[in-house]
């Protein structure tokens, strides 16, 4: 089987999908559900047509229309493991249809279809299905990663990046992730669909030549050192037009999807000193977030091998002492960036949370209160504001800013979680315990193992409320 395009459809089944959508428009969502439906069935590869039904589902479900599958809405979907989708994807295909007709907002249906969908050589439904699952759980980890590898696996270079990067920001220093955004990071480089500027600021930015050889990453393997590697190609166009900035860009794109910070930083500097860009924002935040990357890559070698070895003061001091270097360095090049591109809030939020790191909590504050104004980043500010204040003991305004985050990040998510859990210490401290058991058992709900909280909320049952 193979995706089908709207085109690719019988004139037939093309009119009636334009019924289709003059129902849904009309308000007359049954009728939509009872066109698309059918089609589907002799055309599961049709996107257009999935998506039209979805949308009369999902306007269906909101305006209390019953589904003609509403006697199923009680039945137990079970989990099915890779037997039943190596045995009979087709069948699979046709449960998890019944169980989005019959639980739209279930998110068992869409991991089904996915799953099926992409055993049958359907790629861009499984995507469709994987976009719909990320909608419902933000936070599903495994639905993520494949959404980034399908897009990889599309040519979609771009959408794979984005995905990617959202969710190494839910899931820090996840190696899966990180693979993929190196794959496509690669792609984008040798112009499979060259990656716009934009994102956070601090998700883009370099700073001086000169890095050491710690900085400039692993050495070359040798297929790398190969001339029609990607970074030799476009060495080689440096060489022919050291004119032409592109390619340093895209040289640093590439070198740092290898690990290789600070040569990655050495093009960028480049850029800026040949074409007279030493201010343009965009290359000052790619070669900030260069330079975190490297230093959490040095953060996160030094913690593991502390973990290999508990116990050995030498490894524990030797991890403590790369962090307080990274907050150090980070402080400052974030601080000079900010003084001169003060209107870059994005920036603000993360500088914030270095300041509050480093115990400077008015700093901290001040920097978060500026950034709430960026809707992109207000959660994430609020939350910052909640953890200053805490810190400064003033607990009254820190569960009332823990609070507004928690209200504004509705979908369980690590966010959320981090949010609940610092207003319940917040709580604690205040005295209120009784208030603060209801945040710990919502996480408890969503995730046993998050942290403390199975520990905190068995306490509270067995021997009461606990400071």
């Amino acid at each position: 089987m193979s995706d089908e395009p709207l085109a690719s459809l019988d004139p037939r089944f093309r009119r009636q999908l334009e019924k289709a959508r003059h129902a849904l428009a009309s308000g007359e969502a049954d009728i939509a559900v009872e066109i698309t439906a059918p089609i589907l069935r002799r055309h599961p590869g049709c996107v257009e047509a999935r998506r039209l039904h979805w949308q009369a589902l999902g306007e269906r479900e909101s305006g209390g229309g019953k589904s003609f599958l509403a006697g199923l809405s009680s039945r137990p979907w079970r989990r099915l493991g890779p037997g039943p989708l190596r045995r009979d994807p087709r069948k699979l295909l046709r449960q998890a249809e019944e169980c989005i007709a019959s639980q739209p907002r279930a998110p068992q249906g869409h991991r089904m279809l996915a799953a099926a969908a992409e055993a049958l050589g359907l790629n861009h439904t499984a995507l469709f299905a994987l976009e719909i699952l990320g909608d419902l759980r933000p936070d599903d980890r495994k639905a993520l990663h494949r959404r980034a590898s399908l897009h990889l696996s599309l040519q979609q270079a771009e959408a794979a990046i984005e995905v990617a990067e959202a969710a190494l920001r839910q899931f820090p220093g996840g190696r899966e992730f990180e693979d993929v955004l190196q794959a496509a990071s690669v792609a984008v480089s040798l112009g499979e669909g060259r990656r716009s500027g934009g994102g956070q600021p601090g998700e883009r930015y370099p700073a001086a030549a000169g890095a050491s050889p710690e900085d400039r990453g692993p050495s070359a393997s040798g297929e790398e050192a190969k001339t029609d590697s990607p970074v030799e190609r476009l060495r080689r166009r440096i060489a022919e037009d050291p004119g032409d900035p592109e390619p340093y860009e895209q040289l640093a794109e590439a070198l740092a999807a290898r690990g290789k910070y600070g040569e990655a930083r050495e093009s960028l500097a480049l850029v800026r000193e040949s074409t007279g860009g030493a201010a343009d924002p965009s290359l000052r935040a790619l070669e900030l977030t260069y330079r975190r990357r490297h230093l959490d890559r040095l953060v996160a070698d030094r913690r593991a091998e502390m973990e290999a070895h508990p116990g050995d003061p030498v490894r524990r001091e030797a991890w403590e002492k790369q962090v307080a270097e990274r907050r150090k360095i980070l402080l400052k090049e974030s601080g000079h960036y900010l003084q001169a591109h003060p209107h870059d809030l994005a920036a603000r939020a993360g500088y914030g949370h270095l300041l509050l790191e480093d115990g400077r909590f008015d700093e901290a504050i001040e920097q978060f209160q500026r950034a709430l104004h960026h809707p992109p980043v207000r959660v994430d500010s609020r939350h910052g504001l909640g953890r200053a204040y805490a810190g400064k003991g003033f607990h009254d305004l820190a569960a009332e800013q823990l609070r507004a985050a928690a209200a504004e990040s509705p979908a369980p998510t690590e966010q959320r979680k981090a949010i609940l859990y610092d207003l319940a210490d917040v709580l604690e401290a205040m005295g209120r315990p009784e208030e603060a058991i209801g945040p710990l058992k919502e996480i408890h709900a969503a995730d046993i193992g998050y942290r403390e909280v199975a520990r905190r909320v068995e306490a509270y049952y067995r021997t009461g409320p606990e400071r």
